[in-house]
């Protein structure tokens, strides 16, 4: 696959992500020549009968000529612009609040972190949260200050959990709040009236997925739907690659996860 001048067609199953905000479409660098220049993608979605060509076209992923083996292209040349000016943004800073359950053992002398998504799938990767202060105490209420670059000032989910370290590392967290400092907006996020516990041996595990209450509440993914994506390598010298090419679908209802892109011949040659 992926060979010059090529079209390589993948059906896949994925959460159904509701309307389209952007793909993102890269590989993991290897190989003997894993530069490849991606013409364009085709997106069409089996299950509902929709199809769009995504923007920017004839783009460089690789690192040899100073780009990078990622990008991401969106719906329209509308939207890449509205995308692009998101991502221009100025880093953001925000404050963290947890606020630990008043019950028996709901404290933890684990290492916490925190994870932030914005729009467009902009996340701030996984961040500690630490201070001075014995933090993550029963009924303790902690907050910390966060720098983040580029996200955005709006967040859509956050992701909390802990490392398992230490005695007793099972936690329970009732109420965590975000406020972003340049909209001066406060998000809470809806967690369980008797807290969140977060330990090894709970179904939940030692971290979890939360959404914020009121409009921009958790969208249910259940549904499976069907897609089919059509790749095109460009036609010019080394325009091919032998790296492992991915794909991850994002829409407003979630994303898909990273989806690797092979047949069974061979892809993304020149």
């Amino acid at each position: 696959n992926f060979s010059r001048g090529g079209v390589d067609v993948f059906k896949v199953t994925a959460s159904d992500i509701g309307t389209l905000t952007h793909l993102k479409i890269g590989h993991n660098d290897s190989g003997d020549s894993p530069g490849w220049l991606l013409q364009s993608v085709n997106l069409s979605n089996i299950t509902k009968g929709w199809e769009t060509t995504l923007f920017p076209r004839g783009v460089w992923l690789d690192k040899q000529r100073g780009g990078e083996t990622h990008c991401t292209l969106c719906p329209s040349e509308h939207e890449l612009r509205k995308h692009n000016a998101a991502h221009a943004l100025v880093d953001q800073k925000f404050f963290v609040t947890v606020t630990t359950t008043d019950t028996k053992g709901a404290g933890t002398d684990a290492n916490v972190w925190i994870e932030l998504f914005g729009e467009f799938g902009k996340a701030s990767g996984a961040r500690n949260l630490d201070n001075a202060a014995d933090n993550f105490c029963r009924g303790r209420v902690d907050k910390f200050e966060l720098d983040v670059a580029g996200m955005g000032a709006g967040i859509t989910k956050a992701r909390i959990g802990h490392d398992n370290s230490g005695f007793g590392p099972g936690w329970c967290v009732e109420h965590v709040d975000v406020l972003s400092v340049s909209t001066n907006e406060t998000v809470s996020f809806d967690l369980p009236a008797s807290g969140l516990w977060l330990e090894a041996r709970n179904e939940t595990g030692t971290s979890c997925e939360i959404f914020p209450k009121g409009k921009h509440a958790r969208r249910t993914v259940a549904a499976q739907t069907r897609y089919k994506i059509e790749v095109h390598t460009a036609d010019t010298k080394a325009a091919g690659t032998d790296a492992n090419v991915w794909l991850e679908l994002v829409g407003e209802n979630g994303n898909s996860g990273r989806l690797s892109l092979s047949t069974s011949r061979q892809n993304f040659e020149r």
